[in-house]
Order: C-alpha cells, then structure tokens, then sequence
C-alpha cells in the first residue's frame, strides 16, 4: 500500500516530520491521498498544512506536524530541536488549517459534494507523551507521538470514525475532485503565444527606452549613435525631429544626426 503524494518530493523541516511522512504514506491504502505542506489562504489569515490525508471511505484529516522535543507546562508548548526553541500552537494551527480546508472545498467551482468528513490531529513524531495525556482541545485520540507511528494510519482513521456531527467521508470520486482542487488544475502549455507575449513586451519596453534616449538628443546638434542591426539607430534618426539618417542601418555601425551634413 502507498498513497500517493503531493508534491513529488516535499520538504521538510526535521528529519522526524519526513521519516513519520513517509512512513504514513506507505502505510496509507492505494486510493489515499497525502498531500504535504500545503499552502491555505483567505482573506484574513494565511496558513500552511503540514499534512492533508484524503481517505476515500474514511474522511480527511488534518496533520499538524512538529518534531524535535515538544512540551506542554501550564498551557504553553514548547519546540526544542535542530536550533529551535520557541513557543508553539499546534492545536490552533491544525483547527485554522481544518476550516481553510472546508471553506476551500465549499467555495471551489469543481467541489460538489459539500463540506466533507473533517478532523484534525497533532503529531508529535519525536516524542513519547506520559501516560494518561490529556490537554484542553488535545484528547489522547486526537495525538500521535513516538509510538504511535508505526499504526499511524489505523490511529487517523479510528480518529476520523470517532468525530462527531460531521458529514459523510468521500467517495473515490469526491477524492479525485479533491485532488484537482487542491494540486491545481493544468494549464495548457502555449509555447508560440508565450514567446510571442514575451517578444511583444521586450519590444514595448525598447520602445519606452528609445523614447528616453530621444529626450536626451532634444537640444543636441550633432549626435553619433553606434549599434548593431536591428538595434533602432534609423528608428531614432528618422524620429528625431530635423533628423535625416546619413547611412543605412544594417550593418552599418553609426548613425550622424543633426544639421550641417
């Protein structure tokens, strides 16, 4: 069994995170979906989802992912590892992210089943909580630590069973929905009309450049200009006012304005 992931090849920011990634993915069926520090936004906030599991059958889920040592004293976590040390909220990431997700999905043109089966989870990959854990907004159930990591997938779906007043999980179609909702829908490759806006552009600004140059000649009876072909010396002559170019372009190298020629 292995879900397939998003993007090909994620980073991460511990070994631990990448190690309980890939160890998820493998143990995640086939019609599983995992996608990896995914970007959500609104209007207000703007957050990033460590983990993003689409299970077809079982629901989606929601991973906040923090490694290295993580303590929890009088309601303050902590993340110590890997030169970190600061202040986290795990739990307020993973429920931000859970509900960016849902109004995503509900918003989105090629989303039709509705708001889906949704639960969010902390791992805590590198760590081993104590016995009878339980914190404020953090069941036991809704936790992964060190030990839990070799059935991490049967923890995530018994943790999507168990949430309460929520919808219906995917089917595999509403997961392929979701797929293309999330990875983005291809743009089709336009090579000719891409370079052409490009050669178009590029030309508009030599236009704009020329133009500059030609404010600088203003008041100037005599004016040499070099270039190669192409380069826009007779565009200048002939634009210049009382100009009249001397040479031809081409591979002409100067161009002499000015009266008295």
């Amino acid at each position: 069994m292995t879900a397939r992931l998003f993007p090909d090849e994620p980073q991460f920011a511990s070994a631990s995170e990448q190690l309980f990634a890939r160890t998820l993915q493998e143990q995640l069926p086939d019609d599983a979906v995992l996608f990896c520090n995914l970007r959500l936004s609104d209007r207000e906030q703007d957050r990033e989802a460590d983990l993003i599991i689409a299970w077809p059958g079982v629901g989606v889920a929601v991973v906040e992912v923090k490694g290295g040592s993580v303590s929890l004293d009088r309601g303050v976590g902590r993340q110590v590892g890997d030169g970190m040390d600061h202040e986290i909220h795990p739990v307020d990431q993973a429920v931000a992210c859970k509900y960016l997700l849902g109004d995503y999905l509900v918003g989105h043109p090629r989303w039709t089943a509705g708001r889906p089966r949704l639960a969010h989870l902390v791992a805590l990959p590198a760590t081993t909580l104590p016995a009878g854990f339980r914190a404020p907004g953090l069941a036991r159930w809704m936790a992964l630590d060190g030990t839990d990591i070799p059935h991490a997938a049967p923890r995530i779906r018994a943790a999507l069973q168990q949430v309460r007043d929520q919808p219906d999980p995917p089917s595999a179609e509403d997961v392929e929905d979701l797929v293309d909702c999330l990875a983005g829908t291809a743009i089709p490759q336009q090579y000719l009309m891409a370079w052409l806006a490009e050669r178009e552009a590029a030309c508009d600004l030599l236009t704009k450049d020329q133009a500059r140059v030609l404010d600088l000649l203003s008041g100037r009876n005599r004016v040499e200009i070099t270039g190669g072909a192409g380069s826009g010396k007779t565009w200048l002559a002939v634009e210049h006012e009382g100009a009249r170019p001397l040479r031809g372009a081409g591979a002409v190298r100067a161009v002499h304005l000015g009266a008295g020629r």
